[in-house]
């Protein structure tokens, strides 16, 4: 079975650019997600969503960086 990578971004274009060059560089079946992690909504669909498609999650790198306008 080959590993899962589940990438996730708030912005699908930049994501469908990551998930092309991953896609390019292992044979890691790659599943996008559009979320918005800043909410516990859009951190629980992607838990669910990660959890769902590689059967469990074994490494959680959360890396969101930057800030948004009315987001503190």
């Amino acid at each position: 079975l080959a590993p899962v990578v589940v990438l996730v971004d708030i912005d699908e274009a930049n994501l469908a650019r990551v998930a092309d060059d991953v896609r390019r560089s292992t044979p890691a079946r790659v599943v996008t997600v559009v979320a918005d992690v800043t909410s516990e909504a859009g951190a629980v669909h992607v838990a669910t969503q990660a959890a769902e498609a590689g059967g469990g999650i074994g490494v959680l790198a959360n890396v969101v960086g930057g800030s948004r306008p009315g987001k503190t």
